[in-house]
């Protein structure tokens, strides 16, 4: 008698068997078919490697027989509750952080002056001319942005972790 013959031989006087998981097991491996043997062996049996055995007897639209979870899946189950509300608190988190990064920053920025300060200003008041060829001189723009880029600069590194 071959192997597989024999474990279902076994099997079938497991009359009260409900639910079985043999995927991978090798002497199954041997037969393609032993789903539908194990299903005619065991007429109890309504899990067979995680899929349902049971034909639905009733309408075609009703809702499928229920059965208790199983040790394993409530593990998992309760397993992906908690990773799911540990990254939920993770996101929370993350975002009431941004927030407060951002107000800071937006509150930042609306203290900043709209013009440059009037000492900036005497020096850079040749906006419409050209500065000449020198190699020393540097062009003075209108609104000052080299300093803001400086005080924005400052108050990123004083603020924020780069």
């Amino acid at each position: 008698m071959c192997h597989p013959c024999v474990l279902q031989c076994l099997l079938s006087k497991c009359q009260q068997l409900a639910e079985l998981h043999i995927s991978g097991n090798p002497f199954c491996k041997e037969r393609f078919s032993y789903h539908q043997e194990l299903q005619s062996r065991i007429p109890s049996l309504e899990l067979l490697d995680g899929l349902t055995t049971k034909r639905q007897s009733g309408r075609v639209g009703s809702a499928p027989v229920m059965r208790p979870m199983s040790a394993s899946t409530i593990v998992s189950a309760r397993q992906v509750e908690s990773q799911l509300r540990n990254v939920e608190q993770q996101l929370s988190t993350f975002q009431s952080d941004l927030g407060q990064r951002f107000s800071s920053l937006r509150a930042t920025m609306d203290s900043l002056p709209v013009e440059p300060p009037p000492s900036a200003r005497s020096v850079g008041d040749r906006s419409d001319s050209r500065p000449s060829s020198g190699a020393s001189s540097r062009p003075v723009s209108r609104c000052s942005s080299r300093a803001r880029l400086k005080e924005a600069k400052d108050f990123a590194a004083k603020n924020f972790q780069l």
